[in-house]
């Protein structure tokens, strides 16, 4: 909330109020031009080609945050909801300070978690891809990229909803058309949803993603330290794993392909 504020380049103003379940709601909108906010790093970034709406709602008998909307892709959002909170209740300091928790847990400040979740995620760069297999969506045959040395292999983490991941498809269209006639794999990797692929397969038809999908990859991006989405893994022709990095921008999907060409 203090970045919002602060920041000149966000117009902040003030909507119609409302009402939810009987209660009223101030209702602020904050627009960001051409910038979106990164709810995994809580940071404004760039690379779309659009503008960027979030709204703040808040209870007006206690002035506190109820609600965060926030834009996911161009349709579709996500929100926040803060409720059942009791402004008599007296904590125990200890809850605080962790003085509570078993000697031997670990304590971190929200900086040094975020650090920790992104360098594990850095940590496999210059390691070999480890021996895993999926199932690809198309035919339910095993796909195992590790055995696929002697291509360069583009791995996309993605799941549905997602709008970075919606924003990446024609490049990732482009991009299997660019280099299917070469020693090159492209894949995306589904590793949250555990319905029947059929919902997958729906899916995938909806937004026209021309490449192959691989899904039940849950387990896959949790060893590698992917939580987020899309998530772009490269590996090149000795099975070594070269570049891993998240969000969609033109600049990032310009990268990959500089890459790609290098190592093709």
């Amino acid at each position: 909330m203090p970045k919002l504020i602060q920041d000149d380049g966000i117009r902040i103003s003030r909507k119609n109020d409302t009402i939810i379940n009987g209660r009223d709601y101030f209702n602020f909108s904050f627009l960001l031009e051409k910038r979106y906010i990164d709810w995994i790093s809580y940071e404004f970034k760039e690379g779309i080609d659009y503008d960027s709406e979030s709204f703040l709602i808040v209870d007006k008998a206690n002035y506190l945050p109820y609600k965060i909307v926030s834009p996911n892709g161009k349709e579709g959002s996500l929100s926040r909801t803060i409720e059942n909170i009791e402004l008599d209740i007296k904590f125990d300091n200890k809850l605080w300070t962790g003085e509570n928790l078993p000697k031997d847990y670990a304590l971190f400040t929200t900086k040094e978690y975020l650090a920790n979740r992104k360098n594990n995620m850095l940590s496999n760069l210059g390691k070999e891809l480890t021996n895993w297999e999926l199932p690809d969506l198309r035919n339910n045959t095993l796909i195992n990229p590790s055995k696929l040395k002697g291509n360069v292999i583009l791995l996309e983490f993605w799941f549905k909803g997602c709008g970075g991941c919606v924003a990446a498809i024609p490049s990732l269209n482009k991009i299997k058309t660019k280099f299917e006639k070469d020693n090159f794999k492209i894949y995306g990797v589904e590793f949250i949803e555990n319905l029947p692929k059929e919902n997958l397969e729906k899916y995938i038809n909806e937004q026209k993603i021309l490449y192959p999908n691989l899904y039940k990859g849950k387990t896959i991006a949790s060893n590698y330290g992917i939580r987020s989405a899309p998530t772009f893994m490269i590996i090149d022709k000795k099975g070594t794993i070269i570049h891993i990095k998240n969000g969609f921008s033109e600049e990032n999907m310009n990268e990959i392909i500089n890459i790609i060409e290098e190592n093709i």
